[in-house]
């Protein structure tokens, strides 16, 4: 007797055949049916972790897993609002230097350790201390004491107390509101797993490769090299009880995402634009659309005679179709911003910089380019849009009179190229919840080593705003100097911005009360599956 096979299930087998290729005939992520009875989640991971550890510098799948374990004092939602998370609430003095966060009571860690201010206090004293050799000790220069502290003429960190087990404080030197937002991601270190090590240890403990001790709402369970990271729920959350079981979090290509959204073998995915007509044309799958933070911008290198004119990197931006790049790479999900602040932080009275090659070519005679120089822009590889953007823009540019190679190179090249200063242009992403953090990029005092201005540009009056906006707590006033420093950002240009992309959510229907932001999920305590 002929067995019909219908199409859907010929594309099930296929897909689990490649599932299987990647992960093995035993990957619990593949039992579909076990997964409904167990209430398990799987999720695409868009890189291999290495490490969970928050002194290590961050990559975006190591982020994403620590995000189900860890919790920090204050966290950003899916709104990018500042929200208590270890602490129920959090004081900040008028002139913005103490913080002043009261601790939640009862709360304990996966093992059933109490967590207390000691906690805390461990944690960001090993941050502040360039020996732990972690990522963010710079954040933490600005606390009072910690020059002190490092330099050898005090022993403890007086910007730091704990006056009991459920306060902690901080005091900065300067007033800094954007300090709030800055340790937003500093997760919380169980001290009575940690605190013993040797400062100068504590990141290489093997903690960090089974962190298996949490205060968010999973904890981890194993890692499966290039499979999988399995995390389980953890019954002590202190914010409810944890609805799903399991999480597994899988490192695939996004094609193969993608696929296995369509099958129901991946949960929730972010997806590019390029995916999204595929996505929404399967069964059982919801996309959330985030306008998000991220900008891509094109970093030009000030330091050469040649860019440091503003009229030439005006000419750039008038060169560049850069709605059409939205309207045609992104499919219309995303913005063109008109300075580094980004959209949110961005008044409308700023000048577009509309599509005008006439405009571009006018100002760039004025400025004197040299019309036979050929510029050459670095960018590492792989990435749909920056690909197809980059393609875009050599063409619009040269139609101007600005002739462009590309140069694909991986990260260490690219390293290299603005260590050196040797570099013309490369693409890059940048970003921030608080326009403050845009100080580390664009700042005259940030220039590359001692911050992230990888432009070596310098505007005296643009960090003169940002500095006397990030003094105030007022959160009108704030605003106000923020969008007066977006239009001078607007006027000289530290960095050419090409788009704004949204962040792109997919997720079975299965799955409730699902949310995430641009980049990252939030929220995972609170996910369900549908009963």
């Amino acid at each position: 007797m002929a067995t019909h096979i219908s199409r859907r299930e010929l594309l099930g087998a296929a897909a689990l055949l490649s599932a299987a290729s990647l992960v093995g005939c035993s990957d619990p992520t593949n039992n579909t049916p076990a997964r409904a009875a167990e209430r398990v989640v799987n999720v695409y991971l868009g890189g291999k972790p290495k490490i969970w550890s928050p002194l290590a510098p961050g990559s975006a799948p190591d982020q994403q897993v620590m995000s189900f374990i860890w919790h920090a004092l204050v966290q950003a939602d899916d709104k990018e609002v500042l929200q208590p998370m270890l602490c129920e609430s959090f004081d900040v003095s008028e002139d913005a230097r103490t913080f002043t966060f009261h601790l939640r009571q009862g709360l304990e860690w996966s093992d059933g350790t109490p967590f207390t201010s000691k906690d805390v206090l461990f944690t960001f004293n090993t941050y502040a201390d360039p020996k732990s050799t972690n990522a963010a000790a710079g954040v933490y220069k600005v606390v009072q004491g910690v020059a002190e502290f490092t330099a050898g003429t005090a022993t403890s960190i007086s910007g730091f107390e704990a006056p009991d087990e459920h306060t902690f404080v901080v005091t900065t030197v300067d007033p800094n509101y954007g300090f709030l937002m800055q340790i937003s991601s500093h997760w919380i270190l169980p001290e009575h797993i940690l605190g013993a090590d040797p400062i100068e240890s504590v990141a290489q403990n093997p903690f960090f490769m089974n962190p298996n001790v949490s205060l968010g709402p999973y904890v981890f369970v194993q890692y499966k090299t290039d499979q999988y990271v399995e995390l389980k729920k953890n019954p002590s959350y202190f914010k409810n009880e944890v609805q799903i079981d399991k999480v597994f979090l899988k490192p695939l290509t996004s094609d193969v995402a993608v696929a296995q959204l369509g099958t129901g073998e991946v949960d929730i995915a972010s997806i590019s634009a390029t995916d999204l007509p595929t996505v929404e044309g399967q069964d059982g799958v919801e996309v959330t659309t985030i306008e998000g933070i991220v900008l891509q911008r094109l970093v030009v290198n000030q330091a050469k005679p040649y860019f440091a004119d503003v009229r030439v990197r005006q000419a750039i931006l008038c060169g560049i179709d850069r709605q059409g790049i939205v309207d045609t790479v992104l499919g219309g999900q995303g913005k063109v911003p008109n300075s580094i602040l980004g959209p949110a932080w961005t008044p409308d009275d700023v000048d577009p910089y509309a599509y005008d090659p006439d405009r571009a070519t006018q100002l760039l005679t004025e400025a004197g380019w040299d019309f036979d120089r050929t510029i050459d822009l670095m960018m590492i590889p792989g990435a749909r849009d920056k690909d197809q953007a980059a393609t875009i823009l050599q063409d619009q540019l040269g139609q101007i009179g600005v002739k462009v190679t590309i140069s694909n190179v991986q990260g260490a090249e690219m390293a290299d190229g603005y260590t050196n200063k040797t570099y013309d242009m490369l693409i890059g992403g940048a970003g921030a919840a608080d326009p403050w953090l845009n100080y580390g990029i664009t700042g005259c005092d940030q220039q590359f080593p001692a911050g992230g201005n990888i432009g070596y540009g310098c505007d005296p009056e643009f960090d003169a705003l940002m500095k006397e906006a990030n003094a105030t707590a007022d959160e009108a006033q704030r605003r106000e100097l923020y969008e007066q420093a977006a239009r001078q950002d607007n006027q000289t240009i530290s960095y050419p911005l090409l788009y704004n992309a949204y962040s792109l959510w997919a997720h079975n229907t299965r799955v409730e009360d699902f949310k995430a932001k641009d980049g990252a999920f939030w929220g995972q305590g609170d996910w369900k599956i549908k009963a």
